[in-house]
């Protein structure tokens, strides 16, 4: 069921919510059952004594309730709106949980003594109970319920706050705000909100409503599963500040041909301070090959936060709905040289279940199969693809070791040939891939730029391939630190992660000992079997380190699909056919238990491949 409230041309329908309820703040704390272990077994006298010290407390969204390393003086109990919990890191503040109506905050550090261990700001507009410290202090002292209930409440705390709880937090509330007017697709912000009603939820779509209707669909969306959307566009200020006030998240919608110079700059701007999470979303022609205008926003957002769709493209709005739900699939594909044609396999079983693909990374060849997918390749044409560019060893431009063994244009020509001229930030799908800066001794995540620099990038092995030098520092293959980035997909917090690793069953072995004994003509004609060549011991040395990782990544990921390659090398590149079967059987034999552990409502347009 879906209601809509059109635009009234008078603005003075808005405004704010009531500033304080009728009711005494303990018969509206009674109305949450989650308060009912802290108030029930309190008697009448010692209420007596706690209800004057009670305050009514308003909050305007982005007001700072206290901050990280402040002294406690006091505890609140939300009654309505939201609360977002944040650690301070570097210069910036993250978002580590959110409070909703019923919970307690600030609890902890009152009874503790300890300095504020976090910062807490009015996500919505806000009330809230005060209990000063003289409160604590009388339920502490008569209550012995009150410390049991404030370590179950700890307990839950904790258990919430795992990577699970952050990708199922409940978003009740969506503002989609124009940024450029007209948009290419007029009906847009419609039809998005529309779409969350695909994922099971009741959807509302708010557009200037009657403010008492607001306040009651406010009220109640939390408890009836409801999602709240906001709509509004760049010809009215006052309202679309108000959305973003009202928002969990927010959606800015502007096209593509655009670009930000006279875009609505003052709603971003709005969000930042707000703390809004949100996402712009570009509309390309219907017909576009490539999407286009993320680098232009580069400034302004992140390009994990750039999302691309085709005017009217139904499957594209499904994916941008996934992504802003936190349902979103996002899938990692390990490095492993011939080994990694297996990940095509896994993809084309995705593809005939129906499972879409919204966020793709890779590392080294990994990150070639997954570029194919961001540039939205079907499965059979990556097989093609793949096969036509690795009918000859892609690396045998062999020259004097002074850098590497080879001189990498045909690497390079390779990479050109296979992606273009696309940027990370104008992919269909959003890309990442990593390599090694070997200037610093750090991993690199490339989400921005030229895509075929990257995946030169992330596939240099090093004394194999020449570095990729950018800005004067080197950069070599990713699997030396990360060869399958599972945690930097985890981060994101866009839905559940899906792994495939080839790497964990293949072995570098030899069958003689003595190979400092062996003549030249032994090693050029035995030892090709009975001894591995430089080309597979640099390939074993540049990614063995990458190794320990992968396993703490492993723990990073919902899926984990691993196939069985065998004999599999990874410089077996005559073997696409084998290695694209070994993933298909891996995936298509598990693939119900998949769609069970990725939890992902599906519609029935989720499968992008064209």
């Amino acid at each position: 069921m879906i209601e809509v409230v059109r635009r009234s041309d008078d603005d003075s329908t808005l405004a704010k919510l009531a500033a304080c309820p009728t009711a005494s703040p303990l018969d509206v704390l009674r109305t949450f059952p989650s308060l009912a272990p802290l108030l029930e077994p309190i008697g009448a006298q010692l209420l007596s004594k706690i209800e004057p010290l009670l305050e009514w407390f308003g909050m305007p969204a982005g007001t700072v309730l206290f901050q990280e390393g402040e002294a406690a003086r006091e505890a609140y109990i939300l009654v309505s709106g939201r609360l977002g919990v944040f650690v301070a890191a570097e210069a910036e503040l993250i978002p580590v949980a959110q409070i909703s109506p019923g919970e307690i905050v600030g609890e902890m550090s009152l009874i503790s003594g300890e300095p504020r261990s976090a910062t807490v700001l009015a996500l919505r507009d806000s009330e809230a109970v005060r209990l000063p410290c003289d409160a604590v202090t009388l339920l502490m002292d008569a209550h012995p319920q009150f410390g049991f209930f404030v370590m179950r409440l700890l307990a839950a705390r904790l258990k919430e706050r795992t990577r699970t709880r952050l990708l199922r937090q409940t978003i009740d509330t969506i503002a989609i705000i124009s940024l450029t007017e007209p948009l290419p697709d007029s009906r847009f912000p419609e039809r998005l909100a529309r779409v969350f009603g695909e994922f099971g939820k009741e959807v509302q779509v708010v557009d200037y409503p009657q403010s008492e209707r607001e306040a009651e669909w406010l009220g109640t969306a939390t408890a009836r599963g409801q999602i709240l959307v906001y709509l509004a566009g760049r010809d009215s200020p006052a309202w679309a500040r108000h959305c973003i006030r009202q928002s969990d998240r927010v959606i800015f919608a502007a096209d593509a041909q655009a670009g930000p110079v006279g875009a609505s700059e003052w709603a971003i701007d709005c969000a930042a301070e707000l703390h809004r999470a949100a996402d712009l979303v570009l509309i390309n022609d219907a017909q576009s090959v490539l999407p286009t205008g993320g680098t232009g926003w580069l400034p302004r957002f992140p390009s994990e936060r750039i999302i691309h769709v085709r005017s009217g493209d139904e499957r594209d709005l499904a994916r941008v709905a996934r992504l802003v739900l936190r349902q979103a699939v996002g899938l990692v594909l390990s490095g492993g040289g011939a080994r990694a044609f297996a990940h095509i396999g896994v993809i084309k079983a995705f593809a005939e279940a129906g499972i879409p693909i919204d966020l793709v990374a890779g590392t080294s060849m990994g990150a070639m199969v997954a570029a194919s997918v961001a540039l939205g390749h079907q499965p059979d044409v990556m097989i093609e693809k793949f096969l036509r560019a690795f009918r000859r060893n892609p690396i045998a431009d062999y020259t004097v070791p002074i850098i590497a063994l080879t001189r990498g244009r045909r690497m390079r020509r390779l990479l050109m040939e296979h992606c273009g001229d696309a940027l990370i930030e104008n992919t269909w799908t959003n890309f990442f891939c990593v390599s090694a800066n070997l200037s610093i001794g750090e991993a690199m995540v490339h989400k921005e730029g030229y895509l075929w620099r990257a995946l030169r990038a992330s596939a240099a092995i090093p004394g194999l391939v020449p570095p990729m030098v950018v800005d004067g520092q080197l950069f070599v293959d990713g699997g030396i630190i990360n060869n399958f980035p599972a945690s930097v997909m985890s981060s994101m917090l866009r839905g559940p992660v899906v792994g495939v690793d080839v790497t964990s069953d293949w072995k570098l072995e030899a069958q003689v000992v003595d190979i400092e004994d062996k003549s030249l003509l032994w090693l050029l004609g035995k030892g090709r079997k009975e001894a591995p060549n430089i080309v597979r011991i640099l390939t074993r040395s540049g990614t063995i380190s990458g190794d320990l990782q992968t396993a703490a990544n492993r723990a990073a990921v919902d899926i984990l699909i691993h196939p069985e390659l065998g004999s599999i090398d990874m410089w077996s590149f005559r073997a696409l056919d084998k290695a694209v079967e070994a993933g298909y059987r891996a995936a298509a034999a598990g693939i119900e238990r998949i769609k069970q552990g990725l939890v992902v409502e599906t519609p029935k347009w989720a499968n992008f491949w064209r």
